[in-house]
């Protein structure tokens, strides 16, 4: 068994082309998609064969505007670099303890400090 390629042009006729193309045209139509108005207000977009009575067609813009579309797309901007994405930075901040102490015990800490004490030799003796 050979497997060849077989050409549709030498077995279509012009006739068979034809009613391909009208097929491929008729569907791009029936799936067009509009924007639309009810009679409540409400906007939305379906497909242009799908249209009853009760809704008007309007444009893109108007859409966008009735739909908060527009206004979506400006505040949450999807897609990109966003600030504060990606992975947090493991130094810089450190983290600052808090203790509470008494009047006498931050002059001792003071004390201490001024004077180098070393706290491992007080603790030993």
């Amino acid at each position: 068994m050979t497997d060849k390629l077989i050409d549709l042009n030498n077995i279509l006729n012009s006739n068979d082309i034809e009613n391909i193309e009208n097929i491929k045209r008729e569907y791009k139509k029936s799936k067009q998609f509009v924007y639309i108005k009810d009679t409540d207000g409400f906007v939305s977009k379906i497909e242009k064969d799908k249209i009853t009575s009760k809704q008007t067609i309007i444009t893109k813009k108007e859409w966008e505007d009735l739909s908060d579309e527009k206004y979506y797309k400006e505040t949450f901007k999807h897609g990109g670099k966003r600030k504060g994405a990606g992975r947090k930075p493991k130094t810089g901040v450190v983290l600052k303890f808090q203790v509470r102490l008494s009047a006498k015990e931050k002059e001792f800490i003071n004390y201490a400090r001024e004077h180098n004490l070393n706290y491992d030799e007080l603790m030993q003796g």
